[in-house]
Order: C-alpha cells, then structure tokens, then sequence
C-alpha cells in the first residue's frame, strides 16, 4: 500500500465532517485515496488522562474497497498512527525546549 506497486506515494483527500472545541473532538471522512480507504469516517478525541497525560482516542468506520486486503489495510493504518505519533510527539518535543530555553532569559 505505501508505497504502490508502481512506485507511487500513497496520498489521501480528507474532509472534515464536525469539530467539537469543548469536547477536544473531530470527525474526517476520507473522499478520496489510492489506498482503498475512501469513504472511511475517522474521528479522534483528546482525553485528559492525569499526570499531564492525554489519551488519544482515534476511531475510524471503513468500508474497503472491494479486493482491497484486509492485511494491507492494517499495515497502512498502523503506519500511518505511528507517523501521527511521531509528530505529536516530536512537536511536544519542540515546545518544550522553546519553554526552557524562554525561562532561562527570566
């Protein structure tokens, strides 16, 4: 799935469905895809979990495309979480040396 067979990057065309602020929520649906995805309808949630936690609930529906591998999908998904992962916490990363490195000049 990632890359094709035929050497291409996988790409997705999202749209977001509803946001919820208060509840630290949102809805995607994926129009488009050349992983056999489309019409999957994701949504995550942010859960304060204690201790300067936060749970991370991602959900998703899909209907695979017919001869789409079940395996395949998985795969994909599984990569493509971690990737998301990867970020936040390379983000969360990120801020915090911006926060000490601003406290030292106080």
């Amino acid at each position: 799935m990632f890359p094709q067979e035929d050497g291409e990057r996988s790409w997705i065309k999202e749209k977001l469905v509803s946001i919820d602020i208060p509840q630290h929520s949102y809805v995607y649906k994926l129009e488009a895809s050349n992983v056999g995805l489309d019409g999957s309808v994701n949504s995550v949630k942010l859960v304060d979990y204690g201790n300067d936690s936060t749970l991370v609930d991602w959900s998703y529906e899909l209907d695979p495309l017919q001869g789409t591998c079940e395996d395949s999908i998985i795969d994909y998904l599984g990569f493509l979480y971690k990737s998301c992962i990867n970020r936040i916490e390379g983000a969360i990363e990120a801020s915090s040396k911006v926060s000490v490195a601003g406290s030292q000049f106080n």
